[in-house]
């Protein structure tokens, strides 16, 4: 049990030193918002979940690798690096039920658009058909993510 809050709280620390970049481009590459949100998630379910302490001794032994992602210049380690996040980020989606930030807007603006098309057709309108389609998609969309933000 100590060895699990000790990894944990490496992670902590490590999200916490990386908030000190100083180079943006590095920040950038790295994708340090991602990086602080998944590093969270992970924190969260690591008693829970053998595979999100894997991905976390993944994460802690790579910042240690690269000197906490300052050193990461290598074009493979760096892709290596996006790819386990794109499987973590999976992960999370898959078995957590986790959502990335939006995702709900986007979609029901999306579905709002083709409903507001057919509205549009119907009344002889399109542009007030798309636009109020496009809202009330908009509207529906950012509710959800409010309730699984909160959640």
């Amino acid at each position: 049990m100590e060895d699990n809050n000790n990894q944990k709280e490496k992670l902590k620390e490590i999200i916490n030193e990386s908030d000190e970049f100083t180079d943006a481009g590095l920040a950038k590459r790295v994708n340090l918002n991602q990086l602080k949100l998944v590093s969270k998630s992970l924190i969260q379910f690591y008693d829970k979940c053998n595979e999100c302490q894997e991905y976390t001794d993944f994460i802690i032994k790579f910042a240690a690798d690269t000197n906490n992602f300052r050193d990461i210049e290598n074009e493979i380690k760096l892709q290596t690096y996006k790819n386990k996040m794109k499987e973590i980020v999976s992960h999370m989606k898959n078995k957590h039920k986790l959502s990335t930030e939006g995702q709900y807007m986007y979609i029901y603006m999306c579905l709002g658009t083709g409903v507001g098309v057919t509205l549009g057709i119907a009344f002889d309108n399109l542009s007030i058909g798309i636009s109020m389609g496009m809202c009330l998609g908009l509207v529906i969309g950012a509710g959800i993510d409010a309730y699984y933000k909160k959640r």
